[in-house]
């Protein structure tokens, strides 16, 4: 009897394990764990033809992203001074959606657009 209760408490720690694994998403970014250092999406411009960018003030010091917007690429940096994180074009067609691409300089970059202002967030 003690060897069948055994036996039956193995066989349903392995199938705990193997249904937690099959839980568990792959690797889809071919790395080595950690995550991306880039993001990309589509953000709609404002009724008055504009679309933000900012880098979340917990973002680490020194940090930045480099995004590429409406054919041009320029870089947010985390620093003392607001200005520097932030990036705003206001001369773009209303309600208009447009594509962009961002590569962070260290960490895990996740961005989360919210209207027409696209806000970055690095994670060590």
């Amino acid at each position: 009897m003690k060897n069948a209760i055994k036996l039956f408490g193995i066989i349903a720690l392995v199938a705990v394990i193997g249904f937690s694994m099959a839980a568990c998403g792959g690797d889809d970014d071919g790395g080595g764990g950690g995550g991306s250092k880039t993001a990309s999406g589509k953000v709609t411009s404002s009724g008055l033809g504009e679309v933000s960018f900012l880098l979340n003030h917990l973002a680490p010091t020194g940090s930045n992203v480099e995004i590429t917007f409406n054919s041009q690429t320029f870089t947010i940096v985390q620093s003392d001074i607001y200005d520097d994180r932030y990036k705003e074009f206001d001369d773009l067609t209303p309600s208009t959606e447009y594509n962009w691409t961002a590569k962070a300089s260290t960490g895990t970059l996740s961005a989360q657009v919210n209207g027409g202002t696209v806000t970055f967030y690095i994670s060590q």
